[in-house]
């Protein structure tokens, strides 16, 4: 893997890398997230997506809330976000919550993603997640 990096927020943990052979750009991040989280992750995301220009890619975010998800400001973010990508090549995500994630919070990205019209599926198992992405984008 290379392009990593990990920053420690106010407003949560990110950590970003990508594996340009796999086209897979990896997110972890930990919540509570908040307007500081999204600036700081727009800013280190945008070089990482351009460097898997113009091919298609996937990716697989791993996400611990922290606290609350129902966020109106986060959801509107992530869901301009996860566009934005999709018009960089975005293809495919894998979403991989913890195995005991409150199906509140899993209702929540299921609505985040279906606005977004990208093509996803949620897992509790990472590598799981990764054969999902490497099967569709192959």
């Amino acid at each position: 893997m290379q392009d990593s990096t990990n920053r420690v927020t106010p407003t949560g943990k990110l950590a970003l890398s990508l594996d340009v052979s796999l086209r897979i750009l990896f997110i972890s991040a930990t919540g509570p997230f908040g307007a500081d989280f999204a600036e700081r992750y727009h800013a280190q995301i945008a070089p990482l997506r351009s460097a898997l220009q113009p091919i298609a890619w996937g990716s697989l975010a791993t996400v611990v809330a922290g606290e609350s998800l129902a966020n109106d400001e986060v959801r509107d973010f992530l869901i301009s976000s996860i566009k934005d990508a999709k018009s960089l090549g975005l293809k495919v995500t894998a979403l991989v919550l913890e195995q005991d994630a409150p199906q509140g919070n899993v209702q929540w990205w299921d609505s985040v993603y279906q606005q977004t019209g990208l093509r996803y599926r949620l897992f509790y198992k990472r590598q799981e997640a990764i054969s999902f992405l490497i099967q569709s984008l192959s």
